[in-house]
């Protein structure tokens, strides 16, 4: 290699670096669109509920001890509402406890319960959304008790929540996989 020339393979790494720094560069201008586009002319204050359904076939948590039969269900956790470029805005903590027999009709095949009392957000921007996490604790008759693992879940953007009547609802997402039993 002849003095004062830079080798082809380092010529290369410094392009590939170039293109990535631009590319990083493009999508952060992309965001900052997105976001000045999706601002709203004032504050929309709007009250959400996170609800969950289940029927008397669930199995959760498990076959012989599902959400249908419980006594009462005890939902503890945090809603964070995000920005567009996924930071914290604010911040709420729930705990809300349902008790299951005594709010399910004779005859019912199905029952809806919120997981959250009815919380207040401000909204800025339609790009804006919520991280739910929680969990759930669920007493049985017979001294079961299952703890589901913490469950995490966001919603849509609130350009789509927006749409719906009001007070907005985000139905929680359960299955049989996330819960074990505690003493």
């Amino acid at each position: 290699m002849k003095s004062g020339t830079i080798p082809v393979k380092t010529v290369l790494f410094l392009l590939l670096l170039a293109l990535l720094s631009a590319c990083s560069l493009f999508s952060e201008e992309d965001q900052d669109k997105v976001c000045d586009e999706g601002r709203l002319h004032y504050p929309l204050d709007d009250t959400v509920y996170y609800r969950a359904t289940f029927s008397k076939n669930s199995t959760y948590p498990t076959a012989e001890h599902n959400l249908f039969g419980a006594l009462k269900v005890e939902c503890q956790g945090y809603i964070r509402l995000m920005d567009c470029y996924d930071a914290e805005i604010s911040y709420q903590d729930f705990n809300n406890t349902l008790y299951v027999k005594a709010s399910i009709p004779p005859g019912a095949t199905y029952c809806d319960f919120n997981i959250t009392p009815d919380l207040l957000f401000t909204f800025n921007n339609r790009q804006e959304y919520l991280c739910i996490t929680y969990t759930m604790i669920v007493y049985f008759e017979d001294g079961r008790k299952y703890e589901s693992n913490e469950l995490i879940q966001t919603s849509d953007r609130y350009k789509y929540l927006m749409q719906q009547d009001r007070p907005i609802v985000i139905w929680a997402y359960l299955d049989s996989s996330s819960w074990h039993e505690i003493k």
